[in-house]
């Protein structure tokens, strides 16, 4: 009686029978009790006391078999375990229904799935994020070095949009120019000297072939007062 009650799943229970095939306690089927079913069929044809006998005497195990819910009588196919207790020559066992089986295994199924496209959809948008932000980086690259090499704008700076490997060739493409820019303005303080000195130079040339000029007229008017 103690396994009477007790239900399980989709409604589902225990029953006993005894080494002879008779039932003693079908919870879900009580009008069986006290009937030796040894020989008889389920609506399938199928002996099914007669296999849960003889599982039942060997130790334990499986069976499968068509039969109602309870309360029901439209046969199902169910699946048994039963074992074997010798001391008190009973085999008791309980089943649960193939189609609750099916049920199961297909809301985990689609569990499962759903779960698996959530996961799909976070990794796909890290990946959309992670590809834009790689674009976006190699996009102000691109603008940058096509300003340097059209303009020799090295004024230009590349934005240092994210952190990887793109940001780091940024960073050295920034402080490349930076030196550039240096050396160019170097180069071009020490022009505008060579241009001033030049043109000192210069003007000191003219200075000089200027006197040298009034020298030489001097010089031709003493010598025609000489003349005369």
């Amino acid at each position: 009686e103690a396994l009477r009650s007790p239900r399980f799943g989709t409604n589902d229970y225990f029953f006993i029978y005894d080494f002879d095939g008779r039932a003693v306690m079908v919870a879900g089927s009580q009008k069986l009790e006290g009937q030796i079913l040894l020989g008889k069929t389920d609506a399938a044809g199928y002996k099914m006391w007669d296999a849960i006998v003889a599982i039942g005497k060997a130790g334990a195990g499986f069976v499968d078999y068509v039969f109602p819910r309870a309360g029901q009588t439209e046969p199902k196919p169910k699946r048994g375990y039963v074992i074997g207790i010798p001391e008190w020559q009973w085999i008791v066992g309980t089943g649960v229904y193939v189609d609750d089986i099916d049920e199961t295994v297909k809301r985990s199924a689609i569990r499962y799935a759903m779960i698996s496209l959530v996961i799909l959809c976070a990794v796909g948008a890290i990946a959309y994020l992670t590809s834009r932000s790689i674009l976006r980086s190699l996009s102000s690259l691109q603008t940058t070095i096509a300003r340097i090499e059209g303009d020799l704008d090295f004024t230009v700076h590349v934005p240092i949009i994210a952190n990887d490997e793109i940001a780091r060739v940024s960073e050295a493409l920034n402080r490349l120019q930076e030196k550039l820019r240096s050396s160019f303005t170097a180069v071009t303080l020490s022009t505008q000297k060579l241009s001033s000195a030049a043109t000192n130079l210069a003007s000191s040339s003219d200075e000089v072939a200027t006197s040298s000029a009034e020298q030489s007229d001097s010089a031709s008017a003493m010598a025609a007062s000489l003349e005369q």
